[in-house]
């Protein structure tokens, strides 16, 4: 079965479970990563250097340029990018698999012509049906 033979829906949840796969796969190698590597901030030698460029970037950029100089030089760290890798390819595929249930109960139901599920209405109110709102759009106004 070719690719695009394939529902959007069940496209949208193969994509999701990639992206997952993968940004665990990435998350688990940057954390290796950060186990054998060394943080080159806590070199002696290159202590003065560093205190140079955050007074550098006070100078410069005030209170700001200081924090978002630290923002950089987190994101250098394996962990901070293992970190952000993980919550972005939750976040991506938590959107596809969002995106294949809607289009997944979107199927069975046919009364989507009024954009109001009808049982919002019966659980709320019996008077108001489904077959009123679609009738007269300003019943729910009044």
């Amino acid at each position: 079965m070719k690719w695009t033979d394939r529902p959007l829906k069940s496209r949208l949840r193969i994509i999701g479970a990639l992206v997952l796969l993968l940004g665990t796969t990435g998350t688990v190698l940057l954390g290796l990563r950060g186990v054998r590597s060394v943080d080159p901030s806590q070199n002696p030698a290159m202590a003065r250097y560093y205190a140079q460029e955050e007074r550098q970037a006070q100078i410069l950029y005030g209170n700001f340029g200081l924090l978002a100089n630290d923002a950089w030089k987190s994101l250098k760290r394996p962990r901070t990018q293992a970190i952000l890798l993980a919550s972005l390819s939750t976040l991506v595929a938590c959107g596809c698999f969002f995106f294949a249930r809607l289009l997944d109960t979107g199927e069975g139901q046919e009364d989507r012509s009024a954009g109001v599920s009808p049982a919002l209405f019966s659980a709320a109110s019996p008077s108001i049906t489904a077959e009123r709102v679609r009738t007269d759009p300003g019943a729910s106004r009044r």
